[in-house]
């Protein structure tokens, strides 16, 4: 009977984890069709492709990493850089609700993108890729809210340095009604 739910379930609320980031590098490559750097999962698509991306070799990191150009410099390269999601937040006893984690953050070239950056000229020496982690989804006994009730931020995501998306911020637990009569407790739990 999909109303009756046993007691454990009843005590026990999880919600989901934030999703991983990624970070994803493309840049031109020669009439050769040889990758200039190592690093992430490669894909190339030949000058005469009939794909959008005919002539560029794009490096795709879903684990944190290295690129390693070559030997020299990698001038006009495009990037898309995405920490991790928040996780989202126990539900609440009093039914008021609680959130879902925030999307993770976005540095991208892609030029229909609002948010927008420059490309950027690859050093000849390795570049540290790190993938944000999604942020773990809360775990709340009832009927009294644990500390982790609200979910955990996501991860941050970067390429070098200079390159650097923040992660999402975790859901938060609603506010419950028997805790704003409380005039010591005003403050989401």
């Amino acid at each position: 009977d999909l109303h009756r739910v046993d007691r454990r379930q009843r005590q026990m609320c999880i919600r989901d984890s934030g999703g991983s980031g990624i970070v994803i590098i493309r840049y031109q490559i020669g009439q050769d069709i040889t990758a200039k750097a190592t690093g992430g999962t490669i894909t190339q698509f030949a000058p005469g492709s009939p794909s959008p991306m005919a002539g560029k070799t794009i490096h795709t990191f879903v684990t944190s990493g290295v690129l390693t150009p070559s030997g020299s410099t990698i001038a006009n390269t495009d990037y898309l850089i995405v920490a991790g999601g928040g996780g989202g937040a126990a539900a609440n006893v009093s039914a008021d609700g609680s959130a879902g984690g925030g999307a993770g953050g976005l540095l991208t070239t892609h030029p229909d993108s609002p948010v927008r950056s420059a490309q950027i000229t690859l050093p000849a020496s390795p570049t540290t890729v790190v993938v944000g982690a999604g942020g773990g989804g809360a775990v709340q006994s009832t009927p009294s809210p644990a500390p982790s009730a609200n979910g955990i931020p996501g991860s941050i995501s970067y390429f070098g340095t200079p390159l650097i998306a923040s992660g999402g911020g975790g859901g938060v637990l609603g506010l419950s009604l028997i805790h704003i009569s409380e005039p010591t407790r005003r403050t989401p739990i």
